[in-house]
């Protein structure tokens, strides 16, 4: 989770850099009084490209959600922007969630297109007139349920898989003191220069 959550920032700061207008030009090496960096180096990634992979990953896990974003490209840059670093912290953990975690991943990814529906039906309400909200409300409602549910499947596995690994560190910590002996002989023969196993 630790590792997750530090590609996570690590990829957040990297796709600010890129999206952000450039700053006064830089010397090679990053001093001041140089050529600029060029997209696509890397030292900042293009934010084309990055956006081509987000955008691809996004209509995977919430084809609605990225229509929606592809129409405000269009209509409000800068919204977009806004709205697109958003949703990109949340493409890339289930991106790293597809491949730990399969389980939580589709609970999540369920969870996710459950709150695209929520906020579209949520907008409609606002504009609508007072005779039309009553089923509106009971949509949300109903939407919202169905929302809670998919999160706390997510929770449940993320739980259930961290639960199995703490057990095979128990294992493994158990097996460990049982062959406490050997397994210091065996570093001593490694660091006196006769190889052994592992420490």
């Amino acid at each position: 989770m630790t590792r997750l959550i530090y590609f996570t920032l690590v990829f957040i700061l990297a796709l600010a850099g890129a999206l952000q207008a450039q700053g006064p030009p830089e010397a090679p090496g990053g001093g001041p009084g140089g050529p600029p960096m060029q997209p696509g180096s890397a030292d900042r990634p293009a934010p084309q490209e990055m956006e081509k992979r987000v955008m691809e990953a996004l209509r995977e896990v919430d084809p609605d959600r990225a229509q929606e974003l592809q129409a405000l490209k269009s209509s409000e840059p800068e919204a977009f922007q806004r709205a697109f670093m958003e949703v990109a912290q949340r493409v890339m953990m289930l991106e790293q969630m597809k491949r730990v975690d399969p389980q939580s991943y589709q609970a999540a990814v369920d969870e996710m297109r459950l709150e695209t529906r929520v906020l579209r039906v949520s907008r409609k309400y606002r504009e609508a007139p007072s005779d039309k909200r009553a089923a509106m409300e009971k949509e949300m409602r109903t939407l919202l349920v169905a929302q809670l549910e998919a999160r706390e499947a997510a929770m449940r596995h993320r739980i259930e898989r961290m639960e199995s690994e703490l057990a095979q560190m128990k294992k493994r910590l158990e097996e460990r003191s049982k062959n406490r002996a050997s397994i210091v002989d065996r570093r001593l023969a490694e660091l006196t220069g006769d190889p052994g196993s592992e420490w």
